[in-house]
């Protein structure tokens, strides 16, 4: 138990330290945004993809221009990782806002992101070296069904395996390489539900807030990087279609029965 009350202590310590110096960063230099530009997939639009970050002099682009393929939006990181410079502490934050638009008749039904990287921790015996990875979801309904409605917030936090996103070497013991994971399923559907909201989301707008963190001290050595990031789309027909479409497969079961009785 005391390994782990250690442990905590130094993760908290970590993200605590990391979450002060995002917040100080984002007063004083935010890197210039790279405007990735418009994707159309099968079901939706992507609108203005763009990536910023509050950690400068982290080199842009950390995500890179992503490839579409069906409803998702494919990110291969480019430059984005963490490991502190000697000893100390390194953060590096980057964020990704878009539009979503439904094509046609389709509603946004889910929005899922998953994440993947690795992380490394190595030093001498009893020496601190510890890595963290976390990312926050913001996103807001904005159309139903076509109509702009007052914009219904909703966030959420991916969850990371193993332990949390959280890496101690004094815990965890060495890793070269290690791979982490990250994922997180947003019900669109279910947030107009729970909001009294009848119909389908045909416009939103995300926002991803993505932080890597390392910390070690002398005689250790700390990273962790992004390697990969999917943004997919549920998309389904709105209620009205289904409506329509249930119609007319019922009225061609009825004439197959017809000709089949005459």
């Amino acid at each position: 138990m005391q390994l782990d009350k250690r442990r905590l202590i130094r993760a908290s310590g970590l993200l605590a330290l990391a979450a002060s110096l995002c917040l100080s960063l984002a007063t004083t230099s935010w890197a210039a945004p790279i405007d990735h530009g418009n994707f159309t997939g099968d079901g939706v639009s992507f609108v203005a993809v763009s990536e910023d970050s509050i950690t400068d002099p982290d080199t842009l682009p950390l995500f890179g221009v992503p490839t579409v393929s069906g409803d998702s939006l494919d990110f291969n990181g480019i430059s984005f990782g963490s490991t502190p410079d000697g000893s100390g502490i390194d953060i590096t934050n980057g964020n990704l806002t878009m539009g979503i638009e439904a094509l046609g008749s389709g509603v946004i039904d889910s929005i899922s992101v998953l994440e993947a990287g690795d992380y490394t921790l190595f030093g001498v015996p009893g020496s601190v070296a510890l890595a963290s990875v976390s990312a926050a979801v913001y996103l807001d309904i904005l159309e139903v069904d076509g109509s702009g409605i007052d914009p219904i917030n909703v966030q959420a936090n991916l969850v990371f395996s193993p332990t949390d996103g959280l890496f101690d070497l004094e815990t965890g013991g060495p890793a070269l390489a290690r791979i982490w994971n990250g994922e997180l399923v947003i019900d669109v559907a279910q947030a107009l539900a729970d909001n009294g909201i009848e119909g389908g989301a045909s416009k939103v707008s995300l926002t991803l807030s993505n932080m890597l963190a390392t910390a070690n001290a002398p005689g250790a050595a700390s990273f962790i990087n992004k390697t990969d990031l999917d943004i997919s789309v549920g998309v389904v027909p709105e209620p009205a279609t289904l409506a329509l479409l249930g119609i007319g497969l019922l009225g061609l079961f009825l004439l197959g029965d017809r000709r089949r009785t005459g």
